[in-house]
């Protein structure tokens, strides 16, 4: 019943904009009620009316502001917040950080189940802000493709790193450099491994690892 009155007010909204008539709300409403899915999203894929009317309505309708992330620059540290599955999960892109608050772009504001979980999830407050899906979906696709190229890139090293290149020396103990051993270490390609892996159950909040091993 609530999602049936706010389908409805958005479509009176779209009407009073004169960007869809009664006769399009009707057969999409029609569609809604046999197949399910946002009124939004069917009047987009129905060709009534395009992405960017329905987000800024939505933005109005929810009080919630619009934002272009085509347009901004999005902060490494507030994208590092979400794992690119949660992005996916519950369409979001987390876009900005200020302190234990997090702002991300959504496509479906009426959505607070998502946000509280995301909230849960990275110990984060979320601040919630209206994009369109291609932005969204867009912006998804380049994670997924940055996270299967810095796996490739870590594989490859393991691959090509030999034992005949490692050199173990006995020195005195003043003559150490800590931090060049440290940076040594960190450089190796099975750290890096470790540490990628650890990072991505920190991000999704994991209370176990599981590693399968695999014939090669």
């Amino acid at each position: 019943m609530n999602t049936v009155r706010k389908s409805t007010k958005l479509g009176s909204m779209l009407i009073q904009e004169n960007l869809i008539t009664q006769e399009q709300l009707e057969k999409a409403l029609e569609h809604q009620v046999h197949r399910g899915g946002r009124l939004g999203t069917i009047l987009i894929e129905m060709g009534f009316v395009d992405e960017l009317h329905i987000a800024k309505l939505l933005s109005r309708q929810y009080g919630v502001p619009y934002v272009d992330i085509s347009e901004i620059e999005i902060d490494q540290s507030a994208a590092d917040a979400l794992s690119t599955d949660l992005c996916k999960k519950y369409n979001v892109v987390p876009f900005a950080r200020q302190g234990k608050t997090l702002k991300v772009a959504i496509t479906d504001p009426s959505n607070a189940y998502a946000l509280e979980e995301l909230r849960f999830v990275s110990g984060f407050n979320m601040e919630p802000y209206v994009t369109v899906e291609s932005m969204m979906n867009e912006f998804i696709k380049q994670r997924q493709e940055k996270d299967e190229e810095s796996k490739a890139d870590i594989f490859k090293e393991i691959g090509d790193f030999d034992m005949d290149d490692l050199e173990i020396e006995t020195v005195a103990e003043q003559d150490i450099a800590l931090e060049q051993l440290r940076k040594d270490i960190e450089d190796t390609p099975i750290v890096k491994l470790v540490n990628h892996i650890m990072n991505e159950a920190v991000k999704r909040r994991a209370s176990d690892i599981h590693i399968e091993p695999y014939e090669k």
